[in-house]
């Protein structure tokens, strides 16, 4: 993941582009959970907490990529709402997904633990759902204070949530749930 002079470039022309609102969206909303084969998967923090979701950018700097894909963490979903940085919508293939699944069942060396498990985790974290460490979160300890509340059990992600199978596009669910969102 070296960056070129190329590269350097083309994030400084990403950065220039950028409004303030954008910016500091960029610096205050994004946690990075992986950036390997070329690709950055991240949380964002964003308002209202509807859905639990993670996002793809097919790069591993955002300012170099060009396409962007969210994934439901909760359910087989896939939803697109409109970038902070107006990338392309990713409709990944079925090749691309497998790979997406292969590095999130990798082992996290930093946090010792899959790179499924720190994304379930920094989710709740990084929503102020849970506070403590990812030790606290992987033994379930706030798992019991969300099943029963309507309201949040819909947005925190258990300790022994499960990878789904595969995720899908249905485009004909898009168009339905459109105003849903926005």
């Amino acid at each position: 993941m070296i960056r070129t002079d190329e590269d350097l470039e083309k994030l400084h022309q990403f950065f220039e582009t950028l409004d303030e609102e954008q910016y500091k969206y960029y610096c205050d909303n994004l946690t990075n959970i992986v950036l390997q084969n070329n690709i950055n998967i991240n949380i964002a923090v964003d308002e209202p907490l509807l859905v639990a979701y993670f996002r793809i950018y097919n790069h591993h700097d955002i300012g170099l990529s060009t396409k962007v894909m969210q994934l439901h963490i909760k359910d087989n979903k896939m939803e697109y709402h409109p970038d902070p940085f107006n990338k392309d919508i990713w409709i990944p293939s079925d090749k691309e997904l497998y790979d997406i699944k292969k590095i999130l069942c990798s082992h996290n060396d930093i946090a010792n633990c899959t790179n499924w498990q720190q994304l379930c985790y920094q989710w709740n974290y990084q929503n102020i759902l849970i506070d403590g460490d990812i030790w606290d979160y992987l033994h379930g300890k706030h798992d019991k204070k969300y099943t029963n509340n309507k309201i949040l059990s819909s947005v925190y992600v258990p300790s022994t949530q499960k990878m789904p199978e595969m995720w899908i596009y249905d485009a004909e669910e898009r168009k339905k749930e459109k105003f849903k969102y926005w």
